[in-house]
């Protein structure tokens, strides 16, 4: 008896580093995905920004979040979930930047 519980515990244990696995890989893929589409959001919001009617603390905000990220991206860390969260904090922020100033064009 005491056999088949270690062994259920064994297996029951693999199973938990195989969930843990497959959700270090699906945080790897969002991470990269980031890392493809804030190069993208960051050149359009250069764009609009160039014309100068995009306050400065907006800008400056929009730069630190794509330097965040850029950074991340250039070396990504062992330690997936910490970068994914600084990397999706940075990325709102893009994106939020990005929105401000596609309202002040308008």
């Amino acid at each position: 008896m005491k056999r088949v519980l270690i062994a259920a515990a064994a297996a029951l244990a693999l199973t938990g580093c195989a969930n843990m696995d497959g959700l270090i890989q699906s945080k790897q893929d969002e991470l990269a995905q980031i890392c493809r589409t804030e190069p993208i959001i960051h050149a359009a919001f250069v764009a609009i920004a160039a014309d100068g009617s995009i306050s400065k603390r907006i800008v400056q905000a929009e730069l630190e979040a794509h330097t965040t990220i850029a950074a991340i991206c250039a070396n990504p860390p062992t330690d997936t979930a910490t970068a994914l969260a600084t990397a999706a904090e940075a990325y709102a922020r893009v994106l939020s930047a990005r929105a401000k100033a596609a309202e002040q064009e308008s």
